[in-house]
C-alpha cells in the first residue's frame, strides 16, 4: 500500500475490530486482527522517522504471537514471528542511527 491515509484508516478499523472481538471467545480472530494491525503499523512506520509506529506494531505482533503459540497455530505463528522480526530489525537499525 502506498497511501498512508488508507493505512491510517486500516489501523482505525483494526482497533475497532479488536474492541468487538473477545479474546476468550475468538482467540484466532483476535490474533489475526492483531497481526493485521501490526502490519498496517509497520507499513506506516517504514514511511516515517522514529519508532513510535514500529513499537506499536511490535506490541501487536507480540499479542498475536502469544495467542498463536497458546492455540498451537504453527503456520500463523511463523508468519507473525517473521513480521515481528522484521519490525524489531527496523527498530534496532533506527536506534543505531541515533547520535
Amino acid at each position: 500500500m502506498d497511501d498512508p491515509e488508507i493505512l491510517l484508516e486500516a489501523v482505525q478499523a483494526f482497533r475497532m475490530a479488536l474492541g468487538k472481538y473477545a479474546l476468550t471467545n475468538n482467540p484466532l480472530d483476535w490474533a489475526m486482527t492483531q497481526n493485521n494491525l501490526g502490519f498496517a503499523l509497520l507499513s506506516l512506520g517504514e514511511r516515517e522517522p522514529g519508532t513510535a509506529k514500529l513499537d506499536a506494531a511490535a506490541k501487536a505482533f507480540c499479542e498475536a504471537q502469544w495467542v498463536y503459540a497458546h492455540e498451537k497455530a504453527a503456520s500463523h505463528l511463523e508468519i507473525v514471528a517473521e513480521n515481528l522480526g522484521r519490525t524489531k530489525a527496523l527498530i534496532a537499525a533506527r536506534q543505531a542511527q541515533k547520535p
